[in-house]
């Protein structure tokens, strides 16, 4: 129909709700079940829905074609019993999903009448469940002094069935419910993918070579999930490979170059690596040349011969060791020997004088004060102008977000807590986050997930206010990169979140590095390699800095055209670059609702 082409083209395809209406084929009609289920509302929402709804009915009501007209006067009102039919569905579900392990003792605190659904609904279930899965029953022991019937005597033609079918076990349950994984209740998963969808707005897509749409893809998966994963914060985990089977074999080899691609890290200056390569000795060596302090140089007990450098029967060639990055002061030099040593010399103590506890199972207090206080704290809490604060502390970047619009009505929300932040000295502007665990699980370990995705969705919160504090933010984009260590036990793993082409970021996963549990056999090595990441590290937080500061600063151009009201520049100003929010954490449990509220 021309006329409802012509109708739907003045509708604005961004508006919330809008995709409803623009879907409508044949004849026009309005239904506000059908727009219920279409926005996937929580029984929560209900408010808003009718808010909604009363909003385009109230404009089509108004519309200048008399069929759009009538079928806004004979839609049903959004609070119509269908739709409250639907409401009381779903938080039957909802409650049924929290409460269906507790027992009817503790369902105390509901009506009478939820209490008597519950109930009954549960019961139905698992009669729906033994009707599906019959229980087997056990074969009947059978003595071996009874002769077989000859009815159970195959012929001496027919083939023998297996004896282990009619009493093989059937296959266990392996779904994530059964296997431990909380999952979301439905009302909780129709509030997680309705913010999604809030959020998706934001921002434009990326448009590959093929004419693909990167951000439509990820979105229709997203959308199937029923657990929070970092997609729904518009975070690409390098960590998740089979996301690339999303995309079609064309476009592949484009998405790994963008989203795979190794970070460009500062290099180290080699006097630095020379320095660390003095204590790559054994046990009894090493004790001797700790002894001996930060001031000694391996010059004073006579240098090698002039222009090799190595270690073992591995070394250099002369031109091999000379650098462009090799300048540095006296002061420089000393200041990085006694950072080293003292690095060094405190987790060597931990090996001399506790090399059992090593061994056994500790607290994460153990491994933070024993192991990383020394190396990461040691390393890294003393740079100018970036500080490591430490002790669970309130993310700033978190609270803006969380805070975002809010008014004198609503109670402020604190901040994400984490182990360790890296923020500035000079304004609120975090760097960097650390999270610390006891145990080290493994990448597929639930507290490592937990931890990854907390801290990817912490990383994407300090991106965003570390490009909205500056005023050219078009200009820091891809250079601005948030970093991450994630400590479990004695294992540890150097994250960083960039921002790439469209909506999404990717949380990239870099070199890991297991403490040994002995320093025989040349040991130290693996620390002494861990110092030099922590140095790049720390090299690597600078140069953020110096991009951010360089960026917040307003351009001569700018400054001139703003003081003497030039209406027209001559070169267009730094547009902001627009990134959605993050997800704020599904909450489904009855206590954490009941708080909110």
């Amino acid at each position: 129909m021309k006329d409802l082409s012509a109708w739907q083209n003045t509708i604005n395809p961004k508006r919330a709700g809008a995709g409803y209406f623009l879907h409508l084929t044949g004849r026009v009609q309005f239904s506000s079940v059908e727009y219920f289920q279409y926005r996937q509302f929580s029984p929560h929402q209900l408010k808003e829905a009718v808010r909604e709804w009363n909003q385009w009915i109230k404009e089509f009501r108004q519309s200048g074609l008399q069929y759009v007209r009538d079928a806004a006067s004979s839609a049903q009102p959004m609070d119509c019993p269908a739709v409250r039919d639907l409401c009381s569905d779903g938080k039957l579900l909802e409650w049924e999903s929290e409460l269906e392990d507790q027992t009817l003792e503790q369902w105390r605190g509901t009506s009478r009448e939820v209490m008597h659904k519950l109930k009954k609904r549960r019961e139905n279930r698992m009669v729906d469940q033994e009707t599906a899965n019959p229980r087997v029953p056990s074969p009947s022991p059978v003595s071996s002094s009874a002769a077989p019937t000859s009815s159970s005597t195959p012929s001496s033609g027919a083939s023998t069935p297996s004896s282990t079918s009619s009493t093989s076990k059937p296959v266990p349950d392996t779904s994530a419910t059964s296997s431990g994984v909380s999952s979301l209740s439905p009302g909780a998963i129709s509030r997680m993918r309705s913010d999604f969808e809030r959020n998706f707005r934001d921002g434009e897509s990326w448009i590959l070579k093929s004419g693909t749409d990167f951000d439509a893809i990820l979105h229709r998966y997203t959308m199937t999930l029923k657990v929070e994963t970092a997609l729904h914060s518009f975070i690409w985990d390098q960590r998740n490979n089979r996301l690339l089977e999303l995309f079609p074999k064309t476009d592949r080899e484009e998405v790994e170059s963008c989203f795979f691609a190794k970070p460009k890290k500062p290099e180290l200056p080699r006097w630095k690596k020379q320095i660390l390569l003095e204590y790559s000795l054994d046990d009894a060596s090493l004790r001797n040349r700790l002894r001996k302090g930060w001031t000694w140089k391996e010059e004073e007990e006579g240098p090698e011969k002039e222009g090799e450098e190595g270690i073992g029967s591995f070394t250099l060639e002369p031109q091999e060791t000379q650098c462009k990055n090799d300048q540095r002061s006296q002061t420089e030099e000393e200041d990085f020997r006694m950072a080293v040593h003292c690095a060094i010399l405190e987790i060597w103590r931990v090996y001399q004088a506790r090399s059992a506890e090593i061994h056994e199972k500790q607290s994460e207090a153990w491994f933070a004060l024993r192991i990383w206080n020394g190396l990461v704290d040691g390393l890294l809490g003393d740079m100018k102008g970036i500080k490591l604060v430490r002790g669970e502390k309130c993310s700033t970047s978190s609270s803006y977000r969380k805070n975002d619009g809010r008014d004198l009505d609503t109670r402020k929300a604190m901040g994400r807590k984490i182990d360790g932040i890296f923020a500035s000295r000079l304004s609120k502007v975090e760097y960097g986050a650390i999270e610390v665990g006891k145990d080290d699980e493994g990448y597929s370990g639930s507290k490592a997930l937990v931890d990854a995705r907390k801290l990817a969705k912490l990383s994407k919160d300090m991106l965003d206010h570390l490009l909205k504090s500056c005023t050219r933010p078009g200009q820091v984009t891809m250079d601005i990169e948030v970093l991450g260590l994630l400590q479990s036990g004695l294992h540890i793993e150097f994250l960083s979140l960039v921002k790439t082409r469209g909506r999404y970021c990717i949380f990239r996963r870099e070199s890991s590095f297991t403490i040994p549990k002995s320093l025989k056999n040349k040991g130290i090595n693996t620390i002494l390699l861990l110092i030099k990441e922590l140095l790049v590290l720390g090299e690597r937080l600078r140069q953020v800095e110096s991009a951010y500061e360089a960026a917040k600063h307003v351009r001569d151009e700018v400054f001139f055209h703003q003081l003497f009201d030039v209406s027209e520049s001559s070169e267009p100003d730094d547009e902001f670059v627009s990134t959605p929010k993050t997800l704020n954490t599904p909450k489904s449990s009855p206590k954490t609702r009941a708080i909110n509220k």
